[in-house]
């Protein structure tokens, strides 16, 4: 198969309008809801069919994604990554590798999930290897916080799970603390609510870079009540 050229238009960018192409979905920052009539994700131009739908945010590279969607063709997988250069990398391993049941979305992810998910529309959420901004004054950038965990409780269907990965000590405390004060999430693992450097979740980049240097990795998940 042969691989489109990527591409987003200039006007994408300078009237602010989402734009479908080829199995990637660009949204930009501060998009202009009012000219963009979001079809839906079983529309044929995204997924075509009314599959589980699994959101990985902060994808990279899509290694972790891409593996998922080839293993589990019957779930629909989206790939939420805002920097360009990144999403454009799983643009390619979509075409490259013949994904259909994989779109990546090229986006901010709070805006882009307030904005395209309906309530109870999402199957799983997974959050692997999130930037974990060590320094106390960068700590409000951190994508895992009462607001992030408020939305993934509109957005995950009851009994849908959000599983967040993180090789940091401290983020991993904090991840715990932040959706356990959600009474609606209960944690799949008992106490410490944690499963340490689990051997069959799947590889990516930053797993086998912090495997390689001998760091703890700890997988959370926990599960909308039903």
């Amino acid at each position: 198969m042969k691989t489109p050229h990527f591409l987003i238009p200039q006007e994408a960018f300078q009237k602010r309008i989402p734009l479908i192409f080829e199995k990637a979905f660009f949204v930009p920052d501060r998009f202009d809801r009012e000219a963009f009539a979001f079809p839906g994700w079983s529309h044929p131009s995204l997924f075509g069919n009314d599959h589980p739908l699994h959101v990985e945010y902060c994808s990279g590279n899509g290694a972790w994604i891409a593996e998922k969607a080839k293993q589990n063709p019957s779930v629909n997988w989206l790939a939420v990554e805002q920097k360009i250069g990144r999403g454009k990398q799983i643009f390619n391993k979509i075409h490259k590798e013949g994904l259909q049941n994989l779109i990546v979305l090229i986006g901010e992810g709070e805006e882009s999930t307030r904005a395209f998910f309906p309530d109870g529309s999402l199957t799983e959420v997974y959050v692997n290897f999130p930037d974990p901004w060590p320094k106390r004054r960068h700590a409000k950038n951190r994508i895992v916080n009462p607001r992030f965990v408020k939305e993934m409780l509109r957005v995950l269907k009851t009994g849908g799970k959000i599983t967040l990965v993180t090789d940091d000590i401290p983020y991993s405390e904090e991840m715990i603390s932040t959706v356990g004060a959600f009474k609606e999430f209960v944690s799949i693992y008992p106490e410490p609510y944690y499963d340490k450097n689990p051997e069959d979740y799947g590889g990516s980049y930053f797993h086998s870079l912090w495997v390689s240097k001998g760091k703890e990795i700890r997988l959370h998940s926990f599960q909308k009540r039903t």
